[in-house]
């Protein structure tokens, strides 16, 4: 669930999804931390905060960003958990959501 985009159903619409952001940003994560994981039966709910850049593949300067973010995993019949909600959105950096990288 991007912000401000309609909610992409299904493996081919997620995964064209990310292509079409990957085509216009290239994105690097510095860090991905689970601030809180919580499990009751086979469901299971994480959130945290990634920190990163992007830059656009255009060209220009890349910015720092952070995102919080929200997951909902499924344990399937395997014992592997698959991820069946992902929701995120901006999370301010010192009072804004994307400051230019000195």
């Amino acid at each position: 669930m991007t912000p401000n985009v309609l909610i992409h159903k299904g493996k081919e619409a997620i995964l064209l999804s990310y292509q079409k952001g990957s085509e216009l940003n290239i994105e690097h994560v510095d860090s991905s931390i689970a601030e809180d994981v919580r499990v009751s039966g086979n469901m299971a709910v994480a959130w945290g905060i990634d920190t990163g850049t992007t830059a656009p593949r255009s060209g220009g300067e890349p910015v720092k960003h952070s995102l919080k973010w929200l997951m909902v995993f499924e344990r399937q019949s395997g014992g592997t958990w698959k991820c069946i909600y992902e929701i995120w959105n901006d999370n301010p950096l010192n009072g804004l959501e994307r400051q230019r990288l000195d």
